[in-house]
């Protein structure tokens, strides 16, 4: 074994240790408690009427354009919420995307963090159970109240806070503004021509209801126009990619 020189390490000293408060990071602002219950009563209010009847899904499933259980939940913050994916799964909300959008300048309502001229808005994808939007509803009631956020769950009130949007997932979320330009760009003039087309699945731990969804599926598809070919199809990761002739 080769001989391999000493090291000689740096005489030892005594380092001052920093006291005091941790430094804060500046982060963005809201309008507040009282602004964003008159922004959001409706939906929670709606919410909590739905939760008092005999069958609350068939209630919130009314609206087809409303919050509902199963129906992905959408949820656009003025900037990330730090831990906030841990909180959520606790309180039995699934969450399948959390993407950065496009920033944003500032607003009546929202305002950037110190030192920065845009906010950087965070969209978390979710999939909210009846027991999730019970938890959610008394975790917004008590917020609205101006209660102190219970130990562990300083990252709902920091959402309630910064809480831009609050929807279901919709067509703006599966093909944003630069999607449908890059799929306006690259759809041939020739409607006879073949086109690569890829399905993405959003995939669930529910594994039985998901089979379910998948024999479903596969009848949808063979019901549409063109012609099919499935490449690829597993569990739990659904991902469809399909070779079709559109027209």
């Amino acid at each position: 074994m080769p001989e391999r020189s000493i090291l000689r390490l740096a005489n030892p000293r005594n380092a001052q240790r920093q006291t005091g408060a941790p430094r804060k990071i500046p982060r963005a602002k809201g309008p507040g408690r009282e602004r964003q219950g008159q922004r959001f009563r409706r939906a929670f209010d709606r919410l909590a009427q739905a939760l008092t009847t005999d069958d609350p899904a068939v209630e919130l499933r009314r609206d087809p354009n409303g919050i509902a259980p199963e129906r992905a939940l959408v949820f656009v913050t003025a900037a990330a919420i730090q831990n906030f994916a841990r909180v959520a799964r606790a309180a039995g909300l699934e969450i399948v995307l959390e993407m950065e959008r496009d920033p944003i300048g500032p607003s009546e309502d929202f305002l950037p963090a110190k030192g920065t001229e845009t906010l950087t808005p965070t969209l978390y994808a979710t999939i909210p159970t009846i027991e999730a939007f019970r938890d959610m509803l008394g975790m917004w009631r008590a917020y609205q109240r101006g209660d102190d956020a219970p130990h562990g769950l300083t990252p709902w009130w920091n959402l309630f806070d910064l809480l831009i949007e609050l929807r279901p997932w919709g067509p703006q979320d599966r093909f944003p503004e630069g999607v449908r330009a890059a799929l306006r760009d690259r759809l041939p003039l020739d409607d006879d021509e073949e086109v690569l087309l890829e399905l993405e699945v959003v995939p669930r731990t529910a594994h039985k209801r998901e089979r379910h969804g998948e024999q479903r599926r596969r009848r949808e598809y063979a019901s549409w126009a063109g012609a099919w070919w499935i490449v690829a199809l597993s569990l739990p990761m659904t991902l469809c990619m399909t070779h079709c002739s559109l027209g």
